[in-house]
């Protein structure tokens, strides 16, 4: 997208410029697992998925850096989806052994 183009692109609702994405060199993940470390300066996120064939084995998928920041940004972000989900869809139980039994 061009200088010229990005001014041109219309706002939203909110006032703030409307994002696009450019997903041709995206790849899609699939992930169970996730584990976190930090620095006084970044927070780095490793996603991945159990391998169930070989005991606490995790292959990673991706590695993600944020500042603190964006770190903040995802953790509200995420909170206010979850919330919506939610309220709903009914609470998210996350101990295995207190979810209901279908």
């Amino acid at each position: 997208m061009s200088a010229q183009e990005k001014k041109e692109a219309p706002a939203t609702p909110e006032g703030r410029p409307r994002i696009t994405f450019d997903d041709r060199e995206c790849a899609d993940v699939y992930c169970n697992f996730f584990s976190l470390a930090s620095t006084p300066e970044e927070m780095v996120l490793n996603l991945g998925v159990i391998n169930q064939e070989r005991a606490n084995t995790v292959k990673l998928n991706a590695r993600v850096f944020l500042n603190y920041y964006n770190a903040k940004r995802l953790l509200m972000g995420l909170a206010q989806t979850i919330r919506q989900y939610e309220e709903k869809w009914g609470v998210i139980e996350i101990d295995p052994s207190k979810r209901q039994k279908k």
